[in-house]
């Protein structure tokens, strides 16, 4: 089978050290770079996705065989990463001439984004995008395709127009998110989904960031303020694939921590789960991993969730009601099964 994407975490290593990255809580040893031995693993089965991810919860820019694994992912499948853009210029012209196909660039705004993403400036992420731009008009080329990314937290909800706009004066989309990985008291705090108090004043600022985007013709998505339970998450777990420093496979990011439990906080409750082992490429081979007793289980109860879906009675909107079958036990607690 094809499946929807690969998300590889070539290193867990990062220059920055953001508020509201769960790297806060890794141990210096996890740290560290994946081999390349176990990338090229991986690499037997880049003909069975449309689409290869590098970055996970570290900088990928930052890997020393980064260019390799770029040109080789990019022989397969459409080919981009997530990039705190602090090593962006340096890196630039030999992105241009792999011909990633994007790349996402992780801003907070013009006040806030030191404060947030310690260890980074603002204006510095600007120029080094401004000279990625550069690098392409000078070799005459469309890639990659730049997207800024903005996560939003009540600190910086007010800089999303800002940010807008640079997005226009820089030619890159805009992809709002939300910080969907609520793990500890300050993020928890941080979230600005699921707050009826405030909600009126972030639906103005993105009512505003919507007409905004239109004016400059920017392309522009964000997630829901309100929690929904879906048959499904956006992560695909059931098609996608993620892979983690060490070689281990996962149906989902947000399951790839160096953890034995996984800790959450979900509506003010906190929430340990254990951390599920599918297995490891090192050590088995992907159909042998994909098809395990445990990862068809898992599957079959987001399978029978979307069944419910298909049925005459919830396209004619008699709703069925899925939330009544059961979602993995790995999942519970994690705010992607509601729509943020």
């Amino acid at each position: 089978m094809k499946h929807r994407f690969f998300q590889i975490e070539i290193t867990r290593r990062c220059n920055l050290n953001c508020l509201m990255c769960p790297s806060r809580l890794y141990a210096s040893s996890s740290r560290k770079d994946m081999d390349f031995k176990v990338f090229l693993n991986i690499a037997e089965y880049f003909n069975r996705t449309e689409l290869i991810h590098l970055q996970g919860w570290g900088e990928p820019l930052a890997h020393p065989e980064i260019l390799e694994m770029i040109q080789i992912a990019k022989e397969h499948a459409v080919t981009g990463l997530t990039t705190n853009g602090t090593l962006l210029e340096k890196l630039s012209s030999a992105l241009v001439e792999l011909q990633l196909d994007y790349i996402a660039i992780s801003v907070s705004g013009p006040e806030t984004h030191r404060e947030i993403r310690y260890g980074s400036n603002f204006r510095d992420i600007v120029k080094n995008i401004e000279v990625l731009n550069g690098v392409k008009r000078e070799k005459g080329s469309d890639m990659p395709r730049v997207n800024l990314t903005f996560l939003m937290t009540k600190t910086n909800i007010h800089e999303l127009l800002d940010v807008v706009e640079l997005a226009g004066k820089l030619d890159a989309g805009l992809i709002a998110t939300h910080l969907d990985y609520v793990f500890d008291e300050i993020t928890d705090s941080l979230k600005i989904f699921d707050n009826p108090k405030e909600k009126i004043r972030f639906e103005r600022v993105m009512n505003e960031a919507e007409r905004k985007a239109e004016k400059y013709g920017v392309e522009f998505t964000h997630p829901p303020f309100d929690l929904m339970e879906r048959a499904i998450c956006d992560a695909h777990p059931d098609s996608a694939i993620v892979f983690s420093v060490e070689g281990e496979v996962f149906p989902c990011v947000y399951l790839n921590f160096p953890f034995d439990k996984i800790p959450r906080i979900f509506k003010g409750n906190k929430v340990l789960i254990g951390k599920p082992e599918f297995g490891n490429i090192v050590e088995k081979s992907l159909e042998d991993i994909w098809n395990s007793k445990y990862y068809k289980t898992f599957r079959e109860r987001f399978e029978k969730r979307i069944e419910v879906t298909r049925s005459l009675r919830y396209i004619l909107g008699f709703k069925p009601d899925f939330s009544k079958l059961k979602y993995p036990e790995v999942c519970r607690g994690c705010y992607k099964l509601y729509g943020i």
